[in-house]
């Protein structure tokens, strides 16, 4: 069996620095399903993700609008990234569009 990351985060993280964990949405922290809108987080993976987050900096990413996936998981202290990773935020103000000077030749293809 191989041994659990999280019973050794203290080993695997240098001094001073936290883990990060990067998830996605559908598939990893929900099943997939056949229509996108139920796809919604368990109690018991928003509890997983809760225990996770007060030992390593989480960040969700997702194909989905950066709304959608935060209002569905709904924790603070995560960095939430949204159609696929062009919207990002998260603690302390963190609030990035990345690529938004390609808007313009994305909406003529």
């Amino acid at each position: 069996m191989i041994p659990s990351a999280l019973e050794h985060v203290q080993e695997i993280a240098s001094p001073n620095h936290r883990v990060a964990v990067f998830l996605d949405y559908d598939g990893t922290l929900t099943p997939i399903v056949c229509h996108p809108e139920d796809a919604w987080l368990s109690e018991s993976m928003r509890l997983v993700l809760r225990e996770l987050g007060a030992q390593a900096l989480i960040a969700i990413l997702s194909g989905r609008d950066l709304d959608d996936v935060r209002r569905r998981v709904d924790l603070d202290g995560i960095v939430y990234a949204g159609s696929h990773g062009f919207d990002i935020a998260g603690p302390g103000g963190l609030c990035r569009q990345l690529g938004a000077e390609y808007l313009s030749i994305l909406d003529t293809s």
